[in-house]
């Protein structure tokens, strides 16, 4: 859970007179499972979740229920969970952002009218706002395709948004070596990815699309290495959570 998220939160339950505990998993699953137990041992009225994957973060739910504790699916929707309650933002407008922000970038450099190939990277198949962010650029992209406008090149998923998975499999999204014609609509950190791998392979900077708004994606901005990233207010999901998190606690305390 990012810094800005967990103040928002912290500020709305001390706000309410909630005692809340903060775990952070570091993207391991049996950990967050170990810590989603302990928290259930100590008299936990409600968890929230940030799920690591499906699988364990919709058994977590399911033992929570099972001792009476709802639970909600905060910032990404658990498949097969049984939260009262998903808080979150708009997935599918965020990857309409980013594929309107690839064809900005191609109108800007002049080559949207030559047939571009546009390949996708699209996170983890295991977290289910990967596939809300690509319904959204695939909604752009797609009729481009259709068309011949565009070009489709690689599209694949990155397991655990894992950046160095995501350096290893560009080799694969590299092969035409037709810079300035290959485009990518890059997602979190993988954007930066995206840059290191086409520096490194001696190529140009290519329209590039990115989210979550971080320093390193506005770095690349500034330094034309990146077209745009799309900013998502993290202090307003805290504060929705914080605010959800206490509704939940006191319909479960009655």
């Amino acid at each position: 859970m990012g810094a800005l998220r967990r103040a928002a939160l912290k500020a709305e339950f001390k706000k309410a007179g909630v005692t809340a505990q903060f775990y952070n998993a570091d993207g391991d699953a049996q950990k967050q499972t170990a810590q989603a137990n302990q928290c259930l041992g100590n008299g936990a009225k409600v968890i929230i979740e940030v799920a690591e994957d499906a699988g364990s973060a919709a058994a977590i739910e399911k033992t929570a229920l099972a001792k009476g504790v709802p639970s909600i699916d905060y910032d990404r929707q658990v498949i097969g969970g049984v939260a009262k309650i998903y808080d979150s933002f708009d997935g599918k407008a965020v990857g309409v952002l980013q594929g309107k922000g690839v064809i900005a970038g191609l109108k800007a450099n002049g080559k949207y009218s030559q047939h571009p190939v546009v390949a996708e990277l699209n996170g983890g198949s295991e977290d289910a706002n990967a596939h809300l962010f690509k319904s959204g650029y695939d909604s752009v992209l797609k009729p481009l395709f259709k068309s011949g406008t565009f070009k489709k090149g690689p599209d694949q998923f990155v397991p655990g948004w894992d950046n160095q998975k995501e350096r290893r499999s560009s080799p694969r999204c590299s092969s035409r070596r037709q810079q300035d014609r290959r485009r990518r609509s890059g997602q979190r950190w993988l954007a930066g990815s995206v840059v290191a791998d086409l520096k490194s392979h001696g190529l140009k900077p290519i329209p590039l699309s990115g989210q979550d708004a971080t320093p390193q994606g506005f770095q690349n901005i500034i330094s034309g290495w990146q077209t745009m990233t799309v900013w998502k207010d993290t202090r307003v999901l805290g504060e929705s959570g914080g605010g959800l998190g206490d509704s939940a606690a006191e319909g479960h305390a009655r």
